[in-house]
């Protein structure tokens, strides 16, 4: 990605609404699962565990504050 379209695509998020933002956080945590999914069946266990963690992350940052993600 080059410079323009990162200045693009920052613009772009900082002019979504609350509501907006919340379905792209969820969009982004479901492709996360996805591709989680994905390297479960390649027996890629630390790919797994990276994707679980960014999924995680998402949820408990952006969307649900009163829950905690625990390991």
């Amino acid at each position: 990605m080059n410079e323009y379209q990162k200045k693009y695509k920052e613009q772009s998020i900082m002019q979504m609404s609350q509501g907006e933002l919340l379905i792209l956080t969820f969009d982004e945590a479901i492709k996360c699962l996805k591709q989680a999914d994905l390297a479960l069946g390649e027996k890629n266990y630390n790919k797994f565990d990276e994707l679980l963690d960014k999924c995680c992350l998402l949820y408990t940052s952006d969307a649900a504050d009163d829950l905690l993600c625990v390991d």
